[in-house]
């Protein structure tokens, strides 16, 4: 509660600096005869074809991924990925394929869903950064509370003075 709390009533200071995506991604050898294949089913975009999809690149491509849960950064992505500013404005439009040629490789980039820099991330990306101030404000306030309670004491002891 005090997560969702946080999130909502904070939203300013957790925009973003950088693109962020949800992607379906592959990596060939580029001038296969498969290529063409990978990309008609990943057009596509039917769970049964992504499923044909997913064995296909077990024997065909270099690197894959299919993981919808997972938000990746522009920064990260563009460490896997040769993508330019271009590319990665262009990823930020949901249901976008992007076809890169880099290196002898083919990548293939379908875009599931995407936030800008500017936008506020989905809690999920987030969540461990707002636990961490959460914590942190707790842990403030408690030695705040702490040294208010020794100063008090010790002044109602007569252990201290005040100047």
């Amino acid at each position: 509660a005090d997560i969702k709390q946080y999130y909502d009533s904070n939203t300013i200071g957790l925009k973003l600096n950088d693109y962020l995506y949800q992607i379906y991604y592959i990596k060939v050898d580029a001038g296969k005869q498969s290529n063409a294949k990978l990309l008609n089913l990943l057009r596509k975009g039917r769970t049964e074809d992504i499923e044909e999809l997913k064995s296909l690149c077990i024997g065909n491509a270099i690197d894959y991924s299919f993981n919808e849960g997972v938000w990746v950064s522009g920064s990260d992505l563009s460490n896997k990925i040769p993508l330019s500013t271009e590319h990665k404005a262009a990823l930020a439009a949901k249901g976008h394929i992007t076809v890169l040629t880099a290196n002898k490789a083919e990548y293939y980039i379908y875009t599931l869903n995407s936030h800008v820099p500017g936008e506020v991330p989905p809690m999920e990306v987030v969540v461990d950064e707002i636990k961490q101030r959460i914590l942190n404000n707790r842990k403030v306030k408690l030695i705040e509370q702490m040294r208010t309670d020794l100063l008090n004491d010790a002044l109602n002891k007569a252990n201290a003075e005040t100047f």
